[in-house]
């Protein structure tokens, strides 16, 4: 049987992995974390592996039952990845073969998916049958073919011992982030850029795009819900958003705002991706509501408000 107090994190040098084995561990767990790369700063975590999610000793821990749950964070985060064995390796079989160890000791696991398994769609609020009734455009990129992969195999073993949820993300963000590289969240990039006084440059034909921003918080909310008992959720891939879309140009009237007098430098580019741009990210949140009621959709003024915290930090830093 698995341990009650202790949990696996993966990717846990990622903004993510990090932040909930950083919330976790301040709530009495304790977290063992896996990663290829160190931790950038110094570790919450108990233990720290440096290794692949399939290492054969990190699977063996696993199977032994020496977690309560794991949670899946690691992952090829960048979409413009071409490198399709890669993807397969660590967005696909390397979740599965930990999945498979979590049912040899009935282990939680929850593993991170992504809202870009729908592609394209007209303003609508996804809910998560829409990959596979045609509702929505399908992936745009192989690192959203890796990710409907893995779903699709997900939900082909959910009748085993143990409950497996994959949590499809939207654009996640928070205090915190690191906004260097392609895995950072555009409104991350974007608050950064004003708090520092820094150009912004914006896709010319993404001002009426929206977005789809969840605050880390509301992750660790809904994974400590799991892991202390008030959520009972079955398997199952899930949609995991704030549940309101914001468009850029809204977005950045929030920035302009949080900047006061000084104002933003926005420049419009061209877009290079616009056959493989993902314009509208809402999510449905209602199934996930269904089983944990404060999951449902967020005000924006809620998501806002998280926003102004990301830009003090940004500013606090200069």
């Amino acid at each position: 049987m698995p341990s009650s107090e202790s949990v696996l994190v993966t990717g846990v040098s990622g903004f993510i992995g990090g932040f909930l084995s950083s919330r976790l561990s301040a709530t009495g767990w304790k977290v063992s974390g896996v990663d290829r790369r160190p931790p950038s700063e110094p570790s919450v975590c108990a233990d720290f592996t440096q290794a692949c999610s399939a290492d054969p000793a990190v699977l063996k821990a696993v199977a032994e039952g020496r977690y309560k749950a794991v949670l899946h964070q690691a992952a090829i985060s960048n979409t413009l990845e071409t490198d399709w064995d890669a993807l397969l390796e660590h967005n696909v079989v390397q979740p599965l073969r930990l999945a498979e160890a979590c049912a040899a000791s009935a282990t939680l696991f929850v593993y991170a998916s992504s809202f870009s398994v729908y592609g394209r769609s007209e303003r609508l609020a996804m809910y998560e049958s829409a990959d596979e009734d045609g509702t929505s455009g399908g992936p745009l990129n192989l690192y959203a073919r890796s990710k409907l992969l893995l779903d699709q195999k997900m939900r082909q073993q959910q009748d085993r011992s143990a409950p497996r949820i994959g949590l499809r993300y939207t654009n996640v963000f928070g205090v915190g982030e690191p906004v260097a590289g392609r895995a950072s969240s555009i409104i991350s990039k974007i608050l950064h850029a004003a708090a520092v006084r820094r150009p912004i440059d914006i896709f010319s034909d993404t001002l009426t795009a929206g977005r789809d921003y969840v605050p880390v918080e509301r992750i660790h909310e809904f994974v400590q819900g799991l892991l202390d008992g008030s959520a009972r959720v079955p398997s199952g891939v899930y949609n995991l958003g704030s549940g309101t879309a914001v468009s850029f140009a809204e977005l950045l009237d929030w920035a302009a705002r949080f900047a006061g007098p000084d104002g933003l430098s926005v420049r419009l580019v061209a877009n290079p991706i616009a056959a493989r741009y993902q314009y509208w990210t809402q999510a449905d949140n209602s199934a996930i509501a269904a089983q944990v009621p404060g999951m449902g959709p967020m005000s924006r003024e809620a998501v806002r408000e998280h926003a102004r915290a990301a830009f003090d930090f940004y500013a606090a830093q200069i």
